[in-house]
């Protein structure tokens, strides 16, 4: 039956892939719609003949002969593992292997959760994301929730990686709020306690973000996952030091951490933090050192190096900047917008083209309740409305938009 079951998923969401209706289908096969859905929940197996028909609709060689389901789930279990001890390593190696014998799972009964998990080790193993898989989208909606199977709680993690990286904030602590339905064993509650950190410091919300990684360096310790553990320990000394005790972090001694656990995304974060510290203080030299090193590829540290040299004043190296726009990853529409009024600025636009960019980029940071982003759109658009003496409109945006951040 486990064969069933396992086809019967691999039927469905071919189905759901290529957008076909029970009904719709069952024409196309002369069978009864209500004989596919028993097939594609495995209360019956999948005859040949059926197989061949339903192979020549999509394209495919689908086999009644049955994949080894035992390796499969010690496959699926090894993915997990090693993503919950973000062994990179480990996942490069199994993503590498896969790939090789693509052909023994293609058409076979776990066709379906063979293309999902491929996706997952991508989005974990790649860093230029593009965009998310509708099929695992479709993957979620209609199967996830009437199957309970271990594929699910890493499908809803690698949609909320990225909603992250896209900067759909909203959007990612939903998924992570699925996941935990989907799974409760602490290891992967941990996991998702971490992300669920790493998002609420980018809303100023430093307190339940430090709760969070209490919590998850706490479970992480007690399953001797040192890697995790060391990277909510940074996270959590990086932002309650800059919290409780104004700015007494010791970049280097948490980039050194960082570094010896080999933590590159912890390392990046690190240095990002005292960049937009330097930022602050208007010390732009030490700024640029630690912004312009990171990976500008990537659309947080692209827009960061540019504001800096907005901030600085050095239009010209802002205007060659602006040139590379990065195209490695879909840029987030909070920072277009931003990027947007960069560019406007430089070219000395019109008052209602920069001013249109400004708010877009405060109505997204709002929306997403990126309140960092939405106090510096804020600030932009006051220094606009001043300049041009409409005071009344600076004002009013001012007060308007305070009070949504104190409601909120």
């Amino acid at each position: 039956m486990a064969h069933a079951f396992s086809m019967g998923l691999t039927l469905k969401y071919l189905r759901i892939k290529f957008q076909y209706s029970l009904r719709t289908l069952a024409q196309k096969v002369n069978r009864s719609h209500t004989y596919l859905a028993r097939v594609e929940s495995g209360d019956l197996s999948a005859t040949e003949d059926l197989l061949t028909r339903l192979g020549e609709i999509y394209g495919l060689r689908l086999t009644p002969q049955p994949a080894d389901i035992s390796a499969w789930f010690d496959t699926l279990e090894t993915v997990h593992q090693a993503l919950l001890n973000a062994d990179t390593e480990q996942i490069h190696t199994v993503n590498q292997e896969l790939t090789r014998q693509a052909s023994d799972f293609h058409g076979s009964s776990v066709t379906g959760e063979y293309a999902l998990l491929m996706w997952v080790l991508n989005v974990f193993a790649e860093p230029a994301l593009k965009q998310e898989s509708l099929d695992a989208v479709y993957w979620v909606k209609e199967i996830g929730s009437l199957a309970s199977h271990p594929l699910n709680f890493l499908v809803w993690m690698g949609l909320s990686k990225v909603a992250f990286h896209a900067w759909h904030l909203n959007a990612a602590l939903n998924r992570l709020d699925q996941a935990a339905h989907v799974s409760q064993h602490p290891h992967d509650r941990a996991w998702i306690f971490l992300e669920k950190a790493n998002i609420r410091v980018h809303r100023f919300a430093r307190q339940t973000a430090l709760e969070d990684y209490q919590k998850a360096k706490e479970t992480f310790g007690y399953f001797n996952n040192y890697k995790r553990r060391a990277e909510a320990d940074i996270k959590y000394d990086l932002y309650h030091r800059r919290q409780i005790h104004q700015d007494t972090v010791d970049y280097e001694a948490l980039k050194a951490r960082a570094q010896t656990f080999l933590l590159q995304d912890v390392l990046a974060e690190v240095l990002m933090i005292e960049g937009l510290r330097a930022q602050h203080l208007e010390n732009f030299d030490h700024a640029k050192a630690c912004l312009h090193a990171l990976d500008l590829t990537h659309p947080q540290h692209y827009f960061n190096a540019c504001m800096v040299l907005y901030l600085e004043g050095d239009e010209d190296a802002l205007k060659g900047l602006l040139r590379k726009r990065p195209n490695t990853y879909v840029m987030p529409r909070v920072f277009a917008h931003a990027l947007d009024f960069l560019n406007a600025k430089t070219k000395n636009a019109p008052l209602k083209v920069q001013e249109k960019a400004l708010k877009h980029y405060l109505h997204e940071g709002l929306k997403e309740k990126l309140y960092g982003e939405t106090r510096r759109a804020q600030y932009e658009l006051a220094k606009l409305y001043e300049t041009h003496r409409r005071y009344k409109d600076a004002v009013h945006m001012i007060e308007s938009i305070t009070e949504t951040i104190l409601n909120a």
